[in-house]
């Protein structure tokens, strides 16, 4: 693969302009598709889409009426003075008149029943306007003394009310009807603080000079609207100022990464480019797809900005080192590929799996961030891989290389120097590693799993949070609006228990006085602030009806009194408690709770109660968006079990096939999992839950951390093969990845931190914890994955896919009897291959050694003696073993082997085998039986010369061939 994308590098470096031109056409097509993105911040998208609650909720709002409610708050300490009610019932009037209210309830507008003056009367408490100081007072003592009204129309110190607002759901549910109904609403509020005097129809009056009488005794102390259009509105501004705000952080702090790592100010260059390119891309492609902003993906460009430079940075960096050791443009950027270029494809794979893995959840928020995230991270592996190389042949002219630094190793890398870098951080790291950490692999091992466990405990207390209201900040005026009316009135979060029945049974008594019982049990929960149903209004009528004695604020106890009752209100006052035939009733009840939790205790207890029969036998359902919105805490508890355990199992996986162990796999696991958990613990210790926010941070970190242990095993692979020394590899490089792996850790941390200034709550804990899971990432992979690896022979697919290997050499060589061509060479590619020019003596006559060989490539001639006294006893070429008897033995050699031609031997010794065990087990124990059966071989043809020596010119044996010596001529001494 890597070859494939050095070649594309260079295809893309050679037709600079045609990348270019092709690049910004996309872009603008995409710019212009990107404008017709929608925007949804509606509380529906936290609801799972196929959860069986949203059907038991559609049917309530279909049956009992919609809840697209928007009310104004007003408050003032004289709010039943003339002036203020006329100023309210103008109020009132202008917003019923709006197109797309279908029904208000207010003061103006709620049927009152009263019995006070001898007499049963129904109405409107505040209409007409009482005219004098005296019926003023007995209206709001009217007010005051009706139940169904106190605490949800009007405070119980009778100052601040509320104008309630039920929207058409076919007008509400038009796309863009927010901005322009909260437009509406705004100008009206407004035009009535305008403190001018009032006629009786809440009109202004005008005086004899034409202009209007200033009266300010008819604006109030307080008055706001609220609802969900209102929040809707607030929150686009809130993403709107965060896209201006965290877009312009992030270029900031991906400035400060590149004067640390590149000080470049082409790379800075580069990098806006295609963080510009990418983003027109992405979004115009979340249009075409239908994916629209909410409040979640918006951050999406930000992170384009944090996220997608590292494949960018790695590119010019290793570009450039390649020009510095003389290399033109085309041979450096070609070269780069070929090096990096895989290692580059699978860190970006694993971000993508990682943002990925929330479409595992069924919650559209998250999923909707999982695919814009995913298509926004490839998308910039693309403008890496194609515009980079064609950035860099239009700038070669300024890119003058460095000076070439003679002591560049293989990879470009400079030695360790004397900076303060290396002097206190490096030096004393690498000392830490090679002196205590790889000679406790297990210890290391022992202590990470130990914390991840101690981690978990602390984990176990998290709670879960699925509330809408907890997405803003509690200091924003949307919040403290909220606050203000719940405070006053009853909460904004309704619960709908509603009763299924036979035709007329919820008029009947019996069945009615299980539903008042009910309502003054769910009154006495602490978390309820208010009820209100059918028997609550049929309570009142029959205790107004007994000239108001509270003994009689009980069912009628006939059919005749109900249906008396009944006969009392129109049916579009009883709609949303009772239905026509009688068949079904809903009760309401107003919570102001913002925790999901509690809500999901609440709606259990309220079950468990009904379900007991105290209240009677009961078919019921409880419903409402926040009952909805708080049962889906399972569905993001178990989206974070599925995403985290997907992305170990792919990511794992992955490291498996390509580095062909799964003890690699699991040291990546375990250094990347590691970090998680201790942040899981973090959120338990502070408090902090798991919500829509939070529950990314492991998926996601995940993807984002294991681009490090991934670079690093490649990078120990590479060098492993060079110096053949675990030792010398490992300090290599931990030396050249040492200061790229903590800047990224810590720049990848100072982006996500960027986030903690977002408006949202869940976006600034998501922000906050993903840098700390990034800072101890870093730590993992420099300790954990560094100890591991200096005990690990690492080799890679690829490794083994490109070994040149005859097929002939594995079917005729003994030592590889019974392997398949793949066993073959993934042994070859685990262990040590030396490579050798013609004329190079690889065993020497007299020493002691303690390796064998096998040939792969090449032949060798086995001579015995010196000077005119030397005899060739053999030739040896591909397949076949030498020293065989060495390796468990260190003896003496007995010829001298040279090669002939241009050779490559597979050298193993007791070490190397140790290392095979470890690595592959199964390899290792089929490689020791073919060496038993060699030595068992050579065993027993030594024996058979003993007893037979030398017959008609006979045999010997020179410890690493059979040779027959010509007829007539003796064996060297």
């Amino acid at each position: 693969m890597s070859p494939i994308i050095g070649k594309l590098l260079g295809f893309c470096y050679r037709w600079a302009w045609a990348i270019w031109v092709a690049a910004f056409i996309l872009a603008g097509l995409g710019a212009w598709e990107a404008c017709k993105i929608k925007l949804n911040v509606s509380a529906e998208g936290l609801v799972p889409m196929n959860s069986p609650l949203r059907a038991i909720y559609e049917d309530t709002k279909k049956t009992f009426g919609s809840d697209y409610i928007v009310g104004v708050y007003v408050e003032d300490p004289n709010l039943f003075t003339l002036p203020k009610l006329k100023s309210l019932a103008a109020l009132a009037h202008k917003l019923g008149d709006l197109p797309s209210v279908e029904r208000t309830e207010s003061l103006f507008t709620i049927n009152n029943i009263d019995g006070s003056s001898g007499s049963l009367v129904t109405g409107p408490i505040l209409d007409p306007l009482p005219d004098t100081t005296e019926e003023l007072a007995k209206a709001k003592e009217r007010a005051m003394h009706n139940p169904l009204l106190k605490g949800t129309l009007i405070s119980t110190d009778g100052q601040a009310t509320l104008l309630t607002l039920y929207l058409k759901p076919e007008d509400a549910q038009k796309e863009n009807f927010d901005a322009g109904f909260v437009t509406q609403l705004q100008q009206i509020v407004n035009d009535s603080q305008d403190g001018l005097a009032k006629d009786d129809d809440g009109n202004s009056i005008k005086g004899k000079d034409g202009k209007f009488i200033a009266d300010p005794s008819t604006k109030f102390a307080t008055i706001f609207p609220i609802g969900s259009p209102v929040m809707h509105v607030a929150i686009s501004k809130y993403i709107f100022r965060d896209q201006m705000l965290l877009l312009p952080l992030a270029c900031v702090i991906l400035l400060g990464l590149l004067g640390l790592l590149m000080r470049s100010v082409h790379g800075v260059i580069i990098l806006m480019i295609n963080a510009v390119l990418a983003n027109c891309w992405t979004l115009g492609l979340m249009a075409l797809l239908g994916i629209p902003l909410n409040m979640l993906n918006y951050v999406v460009p930000a992170l384009v900005v944090m996220i997608g430079s590292g494949s960018d940075v790695h590119l010019m960096i290793g570009s450039g080192q390649q020009r510095a050791r003389g290399l033109n443009g085309l041979q450096a950027i070609s070269e780069t590929g070929r090096l990096i270029g895989l290692s580059l494809m699978l860190n970006t794979a694993s971000t993508v799996l990682g943002f990925a893995s929330t479409l595992l959840t069924n919650i559209g928020v998250l999923r909707e961030f999982g695919a814009s995230a995913a298509i926004a991270i490839t998308l910039r592996f693309v403008t890496t891989i194609f515009v980079v190389p064609a950035y860099l042949r239009v700038a070669d002219r300024w890119l003058t290389p460095k000076v070439v630094n003679t002591n560049l190793n293989a990879h470009g890398s400079a030695p360790i120097g004397n900076g303060f870098w290396d002097r206190f951080l490096l030096l004393p790291y690498i000392h830490l590693i090679e002196r205590h950490l790889v000679k406790r692999p297990k210890a290391v091992l022992f202590a990470c799993l130990a914390l991840t466990g101690i981690s978990l405990i602390f984990a176990r207390t998290i709670r879960v949070d699925n509330d809408f209201a907890a997405f803003l900040r509690s200091d924003s005026p949307v919040m403290q609006q909220m606050n203000t009316v719940s405070k006053r009135l009853s909460g904004t979060d309704i619960i709908d228990v509603t009763f299924k029945g036979g035709v007329g049974e919820y008029l009947r008594p019996d069945r009615l006085t299980q539903l008042l019982n009910f309502e003054q049990y769910a009154r006495q929960q602490p978390d309820v602030d208010s009820v209100i149903g059918l028997p609550d209004i049929l309570a009142l009528f029959n205790r107004e009806f007994n000239d108001g004695d509270p003994a009689a604020f009980v069912i009628p106890p006939n059919p005749l009194g109900v249906k008396q009752c009944l006969s009392m209100f129109q049916q579009s006052d009883l709609q949303p408690y009772v239905t026509r035939e009688g068949s079904k009733a809903n009760i309401v009840l107003r919570c102001n709770l913002h925790d999901t939790t509690r809500m999901n205790q609440l709606v259990d207890q309220l079950t468990a109660t009904l379900k007991s029969g105290r209240f009677g036998p009961q078919l019921f359902t409880i419903s409402g968006h926040a009952v909805l919105a708080a049962a889906s805490v399972d569905e993001i508890a178990n989206g974070q079990v599925a995403s985290l355990g997907s992305m170990v199992l792919i990511l794992g996986g992955i490291v498996a096939v390509v580095f062909l162990s799964w003890r690699a796999a699991l040291s990546a696991i375990a250094a990347n999992l590691t970090p998680v958990a201790m942040v899981f613990a973090v959120m338990g210790i502070c408090h902090v839950p798991l919500n829509l926010g939070t529950c990314m941070i492991a998926a996601i970190s995940i993807g984002l951390a294991v681009d490090n242990t991934i670079n690093l095993m490649v990078r120990y692979h590479d060098d492993l093969r060079r110096t053949r020394d675990k030792v010398e590899a490992l300090h290599e490089t931990m030396a050249a990845e040492f200061k790229p792996i903590v800047l990224s850790g810590l720049s990848m941390a100072g982006g996500f931190m960027a986030l903690s200034v977002s408006s949202f709550v869940p976006m600034q804990q998501f922000g906050l914890l993903s840098a700390l899971v990034m800072i101890l990432a870093c730590f993992g992979d420099l300790v954990v994955t560094a100890a591991m690896l200096g005990n690990s022979r690492i080799i890679t697919v690829w490794g083994v896919l490109d070994l040149k290997l005859r097929r002939s050499i594995i079917k005729q060589s003994p030592i590889f009897e019974g392997f398949t061509n793949w066993q073959a060479r993934k042994l070859i590619a685990a262990s040590d291959i030396e490579e050798y020019p013609a004329g190079h003596r690889l065993i020497t006559d007299g020493d002691t050694g303690d390796t064998m060989y096998v040939v792969l490539e090449g032949d060798l001639d086995v001579t015995k003696g010196v000077g005119e006294r030397m005899i060739r006893i053999s030739q040896i070429g591909p397949g076949q073993v030498i020293g065989e008897v060495a390796i468990m033995a260190q003896v003496k050699r007995t010829a001298d082997v040279t090669a002939t031609t241009p050779l490559k031997v597979l050298a193993l010794n007791l070490k190397s085998l140790s290392d095979l065990q470890r690595f592959s087990p199964y390899l290792a124990a089929k490689l020791y039986l073919n060496l038993a059966k060699i030595l068992g071989v050579r065993l027993a043809d030594t024996l058979k010369k003993t007893h037979n020596p030398f017959p008609g010119g006979g045999t010997t044996s020179t410890g690493f061939t059979q040779v027959a010596w010509p007829s007539g001529k003796k064996p060297p001494a």
